[in-house]
């Protein structure tokens, strides 16, 4: 996370783990395949 923060990146994460996703700065919802917030 900080290296991203550091190097001005993004990282894209595709989980269902939701201590992972509590990490996140941002998080969307793939729902009936559509992106949802």
């Amino acid at each position: 996370q900080s290296v991203v923060r550091a190097q001005g990146m993004t990282a894209l994460v595709s989980t269902h783990d939701q201590s992972l996703m509590a990490l996140a700065d941002s998080t969307v919802r793939l729902q009936d395949g559509r992106l949802t917030d």
